[in-house]
């Protein structure tokens, strides 16, 4: 059952390995906000993603399964966009929707919503991959209700770093103290994928700029939580102050050349083009 509700609606908007499962947890702490993490990501659990409300009801996973695979994805908009809608609707106004996991819970479980008479707020973390599965995701962020917090990192290098990191690990997060392996960095690739950031970050900035947003960094986020609260409060309209911290630990190395082993290289491919200012 659905119930047309008040709430504010917003988007984590982010790129991978910017501290947004950090900032999406943190978010879900505070009482009058409701934070899902990545529902868009395919392939993974929980009650509350877009894949489970698909596969969860005959109709719907049979239309799933033919139109929304990699390979036609692209045939039939109306039909992703009617799905999504739907999916979507039932996230902000069905008190049944499930609520996200915490810290620690089985992430394939269904966990009733104990907030939402309660809560302001209502939002869940995308990706701009995932809209690369799911285009039709871009006209729905340009409604006129909806406010994006939009999550990056001033230093690309180390943020592309960390992601290499990941792909040798498959350690994206931990709760406990835990360091990811040192990899080797093909140069001539890292400064592909240096230009290919900035250009994404470019079409971020103009894909929210006429929307209301918050533009954090993770510098931010890891260095100055408390300003950091306070901005998400101004922007939200709640005291954040007192919102717990999640318990996520950093996984990489606070210093980039301590991750890498062959760091000399990268510094001197780095010192002749324009990103040696991320060094």
């Amino acid at each position: 059952m659905q119930i047309p509700t008040s709430k504010k609606k917003f988007v984590l908007y982010s790129e991978p390995r910017t501290g947004s499962s950090f900032l999406s947890l943190w978010l879900n702490n505070h009482p009058e906000i409701r934070s899902h993490a990545e529902v868009f990501l395919r392939a993974q659990p929980g009650q509350d993603k877009f894949e489970f409300y698909c596969r969860n009801h005959a109709l719907r996973k049979v239309l799933y399964r033919v139109f929304l695979n990699r390979f036609t994805v692209d045939m039939n908009p109306g039909l992703q966009k009617n799905l999504i809608r739907g999916y979507l609707d039932k996230m902000f106004n069905d008190p049944t929707f499930s609520y996200p996991y915490k810290e620690g819970e089985d992430k394939t479980h269904y966990y009733p919503n104990p907030r939402f008479v309660t809560e302001k707020w209502v939002g869940f973390k995308l990706m701009r991959v995932q809209m690369e599965f799911y285009p039709v995701l871009r006209d729905w962020l340009q409604q006129d209700d909806l406010s994006i917090i939009y999550l990056h990192r001033e230093n690309p290098l180390k943020q592309l770093i960390s992601w290499y990191q990941l792909e040798q690990s498959g350690q994206a997060h931990s709760t406990e103290k835990f360091q990811a392996p040192k990899v080797t960095v093909d140069t001539n690739q890292l400064i592909k994928d240096l230009h290919a950031h900035q250009q994404n970050h470019q079409r971020n900035l103009q894909l929210i700029h006429r929307q209301p947003h918050l533009i954090l960094s993770y510098e931010e986020l890891t260095g100055d939580s408390q300003k950091t609260a306070q901005r998400m409060g101004d922007f939200l309209g709640i005291d954040f102050s007192e919102t717990p911290l999640p318990s996520l630990q950093k996984v990489g190395k606070k210093d980039w050349t301590d991750a890498v082993t062959n760091a000399a290289e990268i510094k001197d491919a780095l010192s002749q083009v324009e990103f040696a200012r991320y060094l």
